[in-house]
């Protein structure tokens, strides 16, 4: 918890106890955006406003800066703005008027502020030197301080803040110990500690780090803050397993806190509050199975299957292990979502300071920034993204950077449903990726010899040829899984979960092969067909399936598409009311723009309401459009039981995962999936491809008559 939470309990209890002017809770702001999560701003009448996003993103930034982003719609416009200072579901039991002592973040003003502003207004003091390091340390110092020279207003006078070490990186710092002999505290060199502060401080970053640096260095210090602090650790979740008088006292408390944040959580977060009306979340058999075997080999995967806990299962191997810095990797979508912010809390009861969060995308784009970084714990989710090779030519800069990441770290866990998007050559770049001890060393050409039913082919490019090997397939399915459960737990969906149906149907729609505008174009994609290279094969299927929905991109994608039926369209706003009336929600999957812009159109025609947001579909919208390749991790079996196809691609592993969105633990109904084919099209051929689960580089291979 921090200071600043702190300081709003204290508001908080002052006006419970009578202790204020304001009679009630809620009619003070710090504690109603404690409470709520959200900003407020205080009207004339000295009534609060829920602050919302702005519908466009201003022309400056908050340091006056021009936007990067200036007078672009902004993508949560009109949602409520979150608070920083929302306290979480966790400390909840801190609201309770029950609580046996006072709230304070004062100490560091009374032991350290006010003394010093003492001290300078007795010796006329006009600045004041500083050992602050904010680009090293980062967060809020670095944009509060971005040069080396800082002003402050004292009692009223005006005071120079210096920072000789402003610009210092740690490797500055250690060249400067190393050159003058300087001596360094034993908290750094023998204790163990990256930082110190305030012994026994609470409100500390790493307060079980320093804990157990005291219990092990400083016995007397320990039991001194044990008997002033001691309960305080324990209501704010503090473990510390080296210590077993102090767990049975925390057990012991566990049910007068789960009592009193439950009454708390029905007072003022009633719609979550039976989240936390039972016991803590308890994990499966195979999830602690997976538990123990990740803590023990450190470096594993967990394949498990869409739906069974993988997040719960590495939430708590996070939870076990404690480690200082914890990197978690994900799509923008469920950070976006706040998905995974809100499991987290779910299951810890708090966001850990020790955990950062970023997607996929942005890491590949901070490339240059994380590569000089080291975590001790990396989770990786959806880890097929890291398939690829992690080579310049020919790889990703994700995988290249997720290697560099993985070496340095203790454990790094790879997190997918689907690994295997094409063959098990996928299962080995994520190993190697992810620096799994198992191939090890190894090239992609050893690990096909071994294995593999191969032929080697001539290569030729730039200027040069040689002979590539092509894999076949496996001698044996099953010897390769055996192989790969030595470093993963390989978790089944139907093995684990007893859910209800899947039932699927088709709507063909009729005609628009026959339509002359279509044979035109048909003819003349086929015209090139005997005398293409693959990319322009590619792009070929990439045409017909366009032309499957009634429209045609003619030159490239910035320009508007060529609509010349709206046969599809017009069959779905025949056949989807009816099926939306029945189950009340559903999802829409699509794939071109111009899909989502004819869905939206008929839709909205139609009165219905739609939206790409989950929140907004959670809440009051009939209709969440979805992109077909952009439903990992998204959990919406809460919230519906339907989904529609569109349009699609001709990867059983994307529809499998995007059929799981609502198929998947916690689903109590059937689940109805309806597929729309353009019959005489491109179509026909996917949905028979995906029917047979097929994967996408085989569709590709028998469309495209590549040689084996």
């Amino acid at each position: 918890m921090s200071k600043q939470k702190s300081d709003f309990l204290r508001t908080y209890h002052r006006i419970l106890r009578g202790e204020s002017k304001i009679k009630e809770p809620m009619l003070s702001k710090r504690a109603v955006q404690m409470i709520t999560g959200y900003r407020y701003k205080t009207m004339e009448d000295g009534s609060f406003e829920l602050m919302l996003y702005p519908s466009h993103y201003p022309e400056l930034t908050k340091d006056n800066q021009p936007h990067p982003k200036a007078g672009q719609i902004h993508p949560k416009a009109g949602e409520p703005w979150p608070s920083s200072e929302r306290l979480g579901n966790k400390h909840f039991n801190f609201l309770h008027p029950d609580v046996e002592y006072n709230f304070s973040a004062r100490c560091c003003d009374y032991l350290k502020k006010y003394p010093f502003e003492d001290y300078y207004m007795e010796y006329k003091t006009k600045g004041y030197f500083t050992g602050m390091r904010p680009f090293a340390e980062g967060g809020v110092r670095a944009s509060a301080y971005p040069k080396c020279t800082a002003f402050k207003t004292i009692k009223g006078i005006e005071m120079v803040h210096k920072m000789p070490l402003h610009d210092w990186t740690n490797d500055d710092v250690e060249e400067y110990i190393n050159t003058y002999s300087v001596e360094i505290s034993k908290a750094y060199t023998e204790y163990g500690l990256d930082r110190t502060g305030c012994i026994g401080c609470p409100f500390a970053k790493d307060i079980n780090v320093n804990l157990y640096a005291l219990y092990n260095y400083e016995p007397r210090k320990y039991k001194a803050v044990m008997s002033w602090l001691g309960e305080v650790y324990i209501d704010l979740g503090v473990e510390l397993p080296f210590d077993e008088d102090y767990m049975v006292k925390f057990r012991n408390r566990q049910k007068v806190l789960k009592s009193r944040r439950y009454e708390m959580l029905k007072k003022y977060r009633p719609e979550i509050a039976e989240k936390w009306a039972h016991e803590d979340i308890v994990l499966d058999p195979h999830q602690e199975e997976a538990v123990d075997f990740i803590i023990e080999h450190k470096k594993a995967a967990l394949f498990m299957g869409v739906g069974t806990g993988k997040t719960y299962t590495s939430l708590e191997i996070f939870k076990r292990v404690n480690p200082k810095k914890c990197l978690v990797i994900t799509t923008a979508r469920l950070i976006n979502e706040e998905q995974w912010h809100e499991e987290i809390e779910e299951y810890l009861g708090y966001i850990p300071d020790n955990m950062e969060l970023i997607s996929h995308q942005k890491l590949s784009r901070k490339y240059d920034e994380y590569i000089k970084k080291q975590y001790d714990m990396i989770i990786f989710d959806e880890a097929h993204k890291i398939k690829a090779k992690a080579k310049k030519r020919g790889g990703t800069k994700i995988s290249r950077l997720v290697r560099i990441l993985a070496k340095r770290a203790e454990y790094v866990i790879p997190m997918t449903g689907t690994p295997i998007a094409n063959d098990f050559i996928d299962v080995f770049h994520i190993f190697r990726n992810c620096d799994i001890e198992m191939w090890h060393g190894w090239t992609e050409f050893e690990f096909i010899k071994a294995y593999y039913y191969y032929f080697m082919k001539d290569w030729s490019g730039a200027g040069f040829k040689v002979q590539i090997p092509i894999a076949l397939k496996p001698p044996s399915q099953e010897y390769m899984w055996n192989l790969v459960r030595k470093k993963a737990i390989v978790v089944k969906t139907n093995d684990v979960l007893d859910l209800k149906k899947q039932i699927f149907k088709v709507f063909k729609v009729d005609g628009l092969n026959t339509t002359e505008m279509y044979k035109q174009i048909k003819n003349k994609i086929i015209r090139y067909k005997d005398f293409e290279d693959t990319l322009i094969s590619l792009r070929r299927i990439n045409f017909e399936r366009q032309a499957a929905n009634g429209f045609i991109y003619e030159e490239t994608f910035d320009k508007k598409p060529l609509q010349f039926s709206t046969r599809k369209v017009d069959e779905f706003g025949r056949k989807f009311p009816e099926v939306l009336e029945k189950l009340g929600k559903m999802i829409v999957v699509y794939w071109f723009r111009q899909d989502r812009a004819n869905i939206e159109a008929k839709l909205d025609e139609l009165g219905i309401s739609h939206t790409d947001s989950k929140k907004k579909f959670a809440k009051d919208k009939q209709v969440f459009l979805l992109h077909f390749s952009d439903s990992e991790g998204l959990n919406l079996q809460k919230i519906a039981n339907g989904m529609w196809f569109y349009s699609y691609e001709a990867s059983y592993m994307n529809f499998s995962q995007i059929c799981g969105r609502i198929y998947r633990r916690g689903q109590e109904e059937e689940c109805y999936y309806f597929i729309m084919i353009s019959t005489g099209t491109i179509e026909e051929d996917i949905w028979n491809s995906i029917k047979h689960k097929k994967e996408k580089s085989d569709f590709i291979k028998n469309k495209l008559k590549l040689e084996e």
